[in-house]
């Protein structure tokens, strides 16, 4: 059995030392051949239905803390890290010398001097593992250095090597693609390989919930969202029941179709399952951990579901209802997502719970009233934001964009031209934050897509009040955008707190 050692390598390294040589070192002495079982997973094939997860063999000798180790690996890639910490805190609890449940707290919480001792204890002790949990270990390492790409490209490699070890697969499709050109709407390079990575997987194993899952979220941005990635997502939304994250994703994809009525019951149901999981999470289990980074009165998942419905029930004509939600949820929206301020996937969260009340008002079709424009911008720009943000710029355009609506025409119409100009040039900042955000991950790429659409089509729409000689060229490219209103409106599948 392969020891999780790295005594011979730093006698007397620092435990980010040992995780940079862990991350990059593999034992080729202990690489299992092509023949055998996939290195992420042991897992028989089978004509019926897996609703439990990819069978990974791991050394512990605590089945509780082996299978909330694998359930919460299960929700990191379903979304939901909120659940997936409550699940490594109990593995850590079993088994003290799971070093993967560990990992996954890193990754979940964030690097604590807590995790940083344990993991550093368990190296020099010479604490057993086998080798998928060790080829998973060193990879999801990478993560927690950073290392998005490289860590994708592992996973990418080892699900060739082994074609049965979906759990690489879906790991490689998640952390590798990279979205869809921006004219044309084609797959960009590695998001065709995430594509044709999970697809094969789909292909072998199509009843499987988690492969059928990646399969519909890795078109949660195309253009046009495939049947066969709707009917993915459809599967494992009916199999995972009651888990909130593919519900989610099923009512993103039929909002996509422009199905609004099933989509509005779709994240009606995430947000009713997460709301019901934190509601049975027992009194006090959150307060395990050295630091709390979300309150436990509403987790990010639930506010994304919420968020979603209040967008649907505006494009369905309920202004009111959709009004009254964000009012309950803006302020605890931001609140959350300010506590989640250090982790990647933090600017999701921010970018929809700032922006939505502007967001929909740049599609109302009558000039916004002075209070309602100042009031939702007091929300998305506040005085404390970070100037250098792409968030701070984003919010910035849509608020020059609605200004210069309120004053086109007549006496103001310089003003208004001002206006205009101060919002492409916040556009202009928004586009040059592409590649830092690419660097970040695919949270922070996924939020500068929806932060550069949004920003695109509020100039369109202030260009046709402004510019009204034109107002018909300007409103045709506007329509042409809003075919699709997810690019704009859409809140993203993408837990609050990333990876």
């Amino acid at each position: 059995m392969m020891k999780i050692s790295l005594s011979r390598f730093v006698p007397h390294g620092t435990l980010f030392f040992a995780l940079s040589i862990l991350a990059t070192h593999v034992h080729a002495q202990d690489a299992l051949p092509p023949d055998t079982a996939g290195q992420g997973e042991v897992q028989a094939e089978s004509s019926a239905p897996v609703p439990a997860f990819f069978l990974l063999s791991m050394a512990t000798e605590s089945t509780e803390a082996s299978d909330t180790t694998q359930l919460g690996i299960r929700d990191m890639l379903l979304g939901w890290d909120e659940m997936a910490r409550l699940y490594f805190r109990t593995a850590v609890k079993a088994d003290r010398n799971c070093a993967l449940a560990w990992c996954g707290l890193m990754l979940t919480e964030g690097p604590t001097a807590e995790s940083r001792n344990e993991l550093e204890r368990i190296f020099a002790a010479d604490c057993p593992a086998t080798p998928p949990e060790m080829n998973l270990l060193t990879t999801l390492l990478r993560l927690v250095r950073g290392e998005h790409v490289g860590a994708g490209e592992e996973f990418a490699e080892r699900a060739t090597q082994f074609r049965a070890d979906s759990l690489s697969a879906c790991w490689a499709a998640y952390l590798l693609h990279d979205g869809y050109e921006e004219i044309g709407g084609k797959p960009l390079p590695n998001q065709q390989r995430s594509l044709e990575m999970i697809e094969s997987q789909y292909t072998r194993k199509p009843q499987d919930p988690m492969v059928a899952y990646l399969r519909g979220w890795v078109e949660e941005s195309a253009p046009e969202p495939s049947d066969a990635a709707l009917a993915a997502a459809q599967y494992a939304a009916e199999t995972l029941r009651e888990h909130p994250a593919p519900q989610l994703l099923y009512g993103h994809l039929l909002f996509r179709k422009g199905r609004l009525d099933e989509a509005l019951a779709a994240v009606r149901r995430a947000s009713q399952y997460a709301e019901e999981q934190r509601k049975n999470v027992p009194h006090g289990t959150m307060e395990q951990a050295p630091t709390e980074p979300y309150p436990l009165e509403m987790w990010p998942l639930e506010i994304r579901s919420r968020l979603y419905e209040s967008t649907i029930l505006f494009l369905k004509g309920d202004a009111a209802a959709s009004r009254k939600l964000q009012s309950e949820l803006a302020a605890k929206a931001h609140a959350v997502s300010a506590s989640l301020a250090a982790a990647p996937g933090a600017i999701l969260l921010q970018w929809e719970a700032r922006t939505l009340p502007l967001r929909l008002l740049v599609l109302a079709p009558k000039k916004p009233a002075d209070a309602q424009v100042s009031a939702a911008v007091k929300l998305a720009c506040p005085s404390t934001a970070d100037k250098q943000d792409p968030v701070f710029h984003a919010c910035e355009c849509l608020r020059f964009c609605l200004v210069a609506r309120q004053r086109a025409g007549g006496k103001r119409q310089a003003q208004a031209i001002r206006c205009l100009e101060s919002a492409e040039a916040s556009l202009a900042k928004v586009a040059a934050a592409k590649d830092a955000c690419r660097v970040q991950g695919a949270y922070a790429l996924s939020a500068w897509s929806r932060m550069h659409e949004a920003c695109r089509l509020a100039i369109l729409a202030a260009k046709s009040a402004v510019y009204s000689k034109t107002e018909s060229i300007w409103t045709q490219s506007l329509n042409e955008g809003l075919k699709r209103p997810a690019t704009l409106l859409m809140p993203p599948v993408l837990p609050g707190k990333g990876r």
